[in-house]
Parts: structure tokens; C-alpha cells; sequence
């Protein structure tokens, strides 16, 4: 169900797999409006943003960095790489990290396992790929769209397969069996977060 308050929660959960973690530390989340981002000191991007970089993905380190830095981790440009499929880690994996952005808002998460997290603000133009994103089961079950394309995405970017998840595939209930996933809102956006292990609390921290 959802909670008051400006982060509402959604939590469902169940799991398919081993628990190799030792440790239940907390996922660290935090939101920032990019005109605030903006104002704070740039970090170095690593290397294969280098020519081609926008500047969501320049304040989304940003963000990453200060992140790292509320928990006493060093963001280093040069630690981290991308894989094949285009996803973004820590060359030592001594932290896994996602974040995404969507007309101004971004988002960033960490914790200590595999995760994703995508966030997306409502619009009218999403109908459009209404049928490219909700299976025949989320339709019965009455899935919202914008509901179904942030826990996709993020389940996407918890596998780390980029575009290779086919999203008319897979229903939400189907990802819910496979991972945890946190779902909430902020005024006129969803976002979502899936990650491996066990449950976790969801630490929220500001910029």
C-alpha cells in the first residue's frame, strides 16, 4: 500500500535467490532537482562519457559522488566502467550503484548488492507504447502504466541488460517473484527500485 508524506512507498516482495550477503546494510537513495545539482562543484565522468556526455548524466555522478560521501566511500571517476550491455559499475564491486533522470529530477541509489532504479514523470505520450510495456497480465490486474514502466526499467538495470529486456514480456507480478522492488512517488513522478537478497530498509538522504 502507499504511505503519506512526500516519498509515498509501495513495498512487494518475495525472492528467488541465494542470499550471498553478509551483511544487511541499508540502500541509500537520494533525489535532487537538477537546478540544484547544477550549483555544486562538477565531478570528473568516467572515461566512456568522455566527448558524448550530457549533463544529466555529469549531475547524476554529482549526486552519486555526494552520496558516496554521506556513507564514507570516495567517488573516483576512474574506478568505475560499463559492461558490454551498457551498465555502469565499480570496478572492485566494493559498492553497486544505479541511477537514472527524467526532465529535471534525478535519482541515485547504492547499497552493497545488484540493484536498478529508474524514475519517470507522467505524460501523455507514454500511451503511445502503452502495448509495448504492459503484459496481458498487468492489464488485468490493473496495472498503471507509469507504474509498470519504472519497475521494468529498474528491473532492466538491476540485470543490467540495457534494452534486452523485453517489457511486453515479463509482467510486473513476474518481476516481483524474481527480485524486491521498492515503488513510490514524488508529486508527478514514479520511481522504483530492484535489488537482489534480502530485504532491505530504504535510507532516504539529501543532497
Amino acid at each position: 500500500m502507499y504511505t503519506g508524506g512526500l516519498y509515498g512507498l509501495m513495498n512487494r516482495f518475495s525472492w528467488n535467490t541465494q542470499d550471498y550477503f553478509a551483511h544487511d546494510r541499508p540502500l541509500y537513495i537520494c533525489f535532487a532537482d537538477k537546478s540544484l545539482v547544477a550549483k555544486q562543484h562538477q565531478v570528473s565522468l568516467p572515461v566512456h562519457y568522455r566527448g558524448s556526455a550530457r549533463d544529466e548524466s555529469r549531475y547524476a555522478y554529482t549526486v552519486l559522488a555526494n552520496l558516496l560521501r554521506y556513507v564514507g566511500l570516495v567517488y573516483r571517476a576512474q574506478d568505475i566502467i560499463v559492461s558490454p550491455a551498457g551498465k555502469p559499475y565499480h570496478a572492485q564491486n566494493d559498492y553497486y550503484f544505479s541511477y537514472a533522470h527524467s526532465f529535471g529530477q534525478i535519482v541515485c541509489v547504492i547499497g552493497d548488492r545488484p540493484l536498478g532504479v529508474d524514475i519517470e514523470r507522467s505524460r501523455p505520450e507514454l500511451m503511445a507504447i502503452r502495448s509495448k510495456v504492459l503484459t496481458k497480465q498487468d492489464v488485468a490486474q490493473k496495472t498503471p502504466l507509469l507504474s509498470a514502466w519504472v519497475v521494468k526499467e529498474a528491473y532492466s538495470k538491476l540485470l543490467g541488460v540495457g534494452l534486452g529486456l523485453s517489457f511486453s514480456r515479463i509482467s510486473v507480478e513476474a518481476i516481483y517473484q524474481k527480485c524486491h522492488c521498492v515503488m513510490g512517488y514524488t508529486s508527478d513522478y514514479r520511481w522504483a527500485v530492484c535489488y537482489s537478497g534480502r530485504s532491505l530498509p530504504l535510507r532516504f538522504v539529501k543532497l
